[in-house]
């Protein structure tokens, strides 16, 4: 059986896009690695400040002005962020939290980590 298609086809057809060549080497990327201008002036101020600048500070001021609130904590993911939500609701540690059961670990261990208890309920 042959096939009629070309180099560049069979590539595609194999890894879901053409190789990224002169990125270190001939894998296939689907995805260039680029930096846009102002992501990159960022990340030389935060390098060049050794990372003491308030870039995170600045996200929250920014996010909670565009949505209109007077306070934004950037998490770096979902379970700092629940404990966060549970300290804001004045939660104290032993406190049964409700939480769904169809979850993972992730979703509810920031609440395990700040001492409260998951509680987890289904609804029909």
């Amino acid at each position: 059986m042959t096939s009629d298609a070309t180099p560049s086809q069979r590539e595609r057809a194999r890894f879901g896009a053409e190789s990224q060549k002169g990125l270190g080497g001939d894998l296939p990327q689907p995805f260039p690695r680029q930096i846009g201008p102002r992501a990159m002036e960022y990340l030389v101020e935060v390098v060049e400040s050794g990372l003491t600048c308030d870039m995170v500070g600045r996200f929250e001021q920014a996010f909670a002005a565009s949505h209109g609130v007077k306070h934004c904590i950037a998490t770096p993911g979902c379970t700092p962020a629940l404990a966060v939500l549970a300290a804001a609701f004045d939660f104290e540690p032993g406190d049964e939290v409700i939480v769904s059961s169809v979850t993972d670990f992730g979703t509810v261990q920031g609440l395990i980590n700040a001492g409260y208890i998951p509680v987890f309920a289904d609804t029909q």
